[in-house]
């Protein structure tokens, strides 16, 4: 078993279109590729100030 596949290797185009074809793989690198910065986006947008550590 691969810990990573060649989808995580791919430009950022092709695991758009493997991921709207259903291919498992391309999802999975896709989300893997981005999730840090959609979650601190995420964070950043609904955390309001005085919740916030220093």
């Amino acid at each position: 078993m691969e810990l990573f596949s060649r989808a995580d290797r791919a430009d950022d185009a092709s695991l758009v279109a493997g991921f709207a074809l259903g291919d498992e793989q391309a999802a999975v690198a896709f989300v893997r590729r981005f999730q840090d910065a959609v979650y601190g986006l995420a964070l950043s947008v609904t955390v309001t100030p005085h919740w916030r550590r220093t």
